[in-house]
Protein backbone atom coordinates (compact mmCIF):
# COMPACT_ATOMS: atom_id res chain seq x y z
CA UNK A 1 0.00 0.00 0.00
CA UNK A 2 1.63 3.36 -0.98
CA UNK A 3 0.58 7.11 0.21
CA UNK A 4 -0.37 9.66 -2.07
CA UNK A 5 1.39 13.06 -0.98
CA UNK A 6 0.25 16.20 -2.96
CA UNK A 7 3.67 17.94 -3.10
CA UNK A 8 1.85 20.92 -5.16
CA UNK A 9 -1.42 21.53 -2.68
CA UNK A 10 -3.46 20.87 -6.01
CA UNK A 11 -6.47 19.19 -3.06
CA UNK A 12 -6.07 22.70 -1.71
CA UNK A 13 -6.50 24.58 -4.59
CA UNK A 14 -9.58 22.92 -5.85
CA UNK A 15 -11.08 23.64 -2.66
CA UNK A 16 -10.93 27.27 -2.71
CA UNK A 17 -11.81 27.25 -6.14
CA UNK A 18 -14.91 25.80 -5.50
CA UNK A 19 -15.87 27.72 -2.90
CA UNK A 20 -15.74 30.72 -5.35
CA UNK A 21 -18.44 31.71 -7.93
CA UNK A 22 -17.24 32.04 -11.35
CA UNK A 23 -16.74 36.02 -12.55
CA UNK A 24 -18.71 37.14 -15.19
CA UNK A 25 -16.82 37.00 -18.84
CA UNK A 26 -18.62 39.69 -20.56
CA UNK A 27 -18.06 43.06 -17.20
CA UNK A 28 -15.20 40.81 -15.22
CA UNK A 29 -17.26 42.81 -12.25
CA UNK A 30 -19.94 40.46 -10.91
CA UNK A 31 -20.43 36.42 -10.59
CA UNK A 32 -22.40 34.10 -12.07
CA UNK A 33 -25.30 32.46 -9.58
CA UNK A 34 -27.37 29.41 -11.53
CA UNK A 35 -30.74 30.75 -11.96
CA UNK A 36 -32.29 27.40 -14.01
CA UNK A 37 -31.15 23.84 -14.55
CA UNK A 38 -33.04 21.89 -17.10
CA UNK A 39 -31.84 18.63 -19.07
CA UNK A 40 -29.93 18.92 -21.95
CA UNK A 41 -32.02 18.56 -25.28
CA UNK A 42 -29.68 16.61 -26.58
CA UNK A 43 -27.83 14.82 -23.70
CA UNK A 44 -30.44 14.73 -21.29
CA UNK A 45 -31.51 11.22 -21.44
CA UNK A 46 -27.71 10.78 -20.69
CA UNK A 47 -27.77 12.50 -17.64
CA UNK A 48 -26.69 16.11 -19.04
CA UNK A 49 -28.16 19.01 -17.82
CA UNK A 50 -27.58 22.56 -19.18
CA UNK A 51 -27.38 25.31 -16.63
CA UNK A 52 -28.44 29.29 -17.02
CA UNK A 53 -25.90 31.56 -14.95
CA UNK A 54 -26.57 35.19 -14.63
CA UNK A 55 -24.31 38.24 -13.42
CA UNK A 56 -25.68 39.78 -10.37
CA UNK A 57 -23.97 42.98 -11.50
CA UNK A 58 -26.55 45.34 -11.53
CA UNK A 59 -24.77 47.36 -14.95
CA UNK A 60 -24.85 43.96 -16.70
CA UNK A 61 -26.79 41.04 -16.33
CA UNK A 62 -25.77 38.71 -18.57
CA UNK A 63 -27.19 35.23 -19.04
CA UNK A 64 -24.24 32.43 -19.69
CA UNK A 65 -26.08 29.18 -20.42
CA UNK A 66 -23.30 25.89 -19.59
Amino acid sequence: MTIQVDPDGLADRLREQEEHLPICPTCRIGTLCVVEERPDPIFGALGVVQRVLKCDASECGQLTVI
